[in-house]
């Protein structure tokens, strides 16, 4: 990623904040570490110091920050993640376990047995969404769509979304057969810092970094033409079909 051409992008073409750059393909600390997770791991980080509040988002983005002032000045990734998405794979990789341990019961199951063991099935997934992206998790939903038209339709539903519950932020997964990655939003329209940001609105990803905008309508033209269409759209990502959206509400006015 060239940084210049999405700062661009970002201020020019948007009037947005260009906040942090990360691009985690050139990450130093990624290149000799297993890196699959770690967007997941500053998404979710991401989407609870925000929804919580101060110090949450200072120390968020100062962490950052600070970890291009350790010699030899070329990380931009802290090391925490790592340990974040270690436990977050060893989370799933008990889950699948477990998982694989119910349907063997439903498969033996009799008839009569089918539906409560079925209902355990259900609530054992409940949970551990619950349980994976924390106790600030209000929903998630999953959907399937063209890849060329995702970026459109990932945005719509976020929008409903904040406008049904308030300000809010999201975490976005996108899936094909055998990759996966993680983007995080924030819809903050009860939050103003300039007549050219009468509200916030963020965008979190660890391919690029993390961007704030003043109106929806700058985020969306940002996401829709020039992130996802010059990125999502484009090998090797032109496979990621199926979507998760899990939603946060935020405390109205509190940052």
């Amino acid at each position: 990623m060239d940084k210049e051409t999405w700062r661009k992008y970002v201020v020019e073409d948007n009037k947005g904040a260009f906040v942090l750059w990360i691009d985690q393909s050139t990450e130093p600390l990624l290149k000799v570490n297993n890196s699959k997770g770690v967007c997941f791991a500053m998404a979710i980080d991401f989407v609870t110091a925000y929804q919580l509040g101060q110090p949450g988002p200072r120390d968020f983005v100062n962490e950052i920050r600070n970890r291009s002032l350790v010699w030899p000045y070329t990380s931009r990734i802290p090391p925490k993640y790592l340990d974040i998405q270690t436990g977050l794979e060893a989370m799933t990789e008990q889950f699948k376990k477990n998982l694989r341990v119910l349907v063997d019961q439903l498969k033996k199951a009799t008839k009569e047995d089918k539906p409560a063991i079925r209902a355990k099935i259900l609530k054992f997934k409940d949970d551990r969404l619950k349980q994976f992206y924390g106790p600030g998790m209000q929903a998630v939903e999953e959907f399937e769509e063209d890849n060329m038209l995702a970026g459109l339709e990932i945005f719509d539903r976020l929008k409903a979304t904040a406008t049904k519950n308030g300000p809010s932020y999201f975490i976005v997964e996108m899936h094909d057969a055998d990759t996966a990655h993680a983007i995080a939003f924030g819809f903050r329209p009860d939050l103003s810092a300039s007549s050219n940001f009468p509200g916030i609105y963020e965008f979190f990803d660890a391919n690029l970094g993390f961007f704030v905008f003043g109106t929806e309508d700058r985020l969306m033209n940002f996401f829709c033409f020039d992130v996802w269409l010059k990125i999502y759209t484009e090998p090797p990502f032109t496979n990621y079909t199926k979507f998760y959206i899990a939603s946060f509400t935020a405390k109205n006015g509190k940052r």
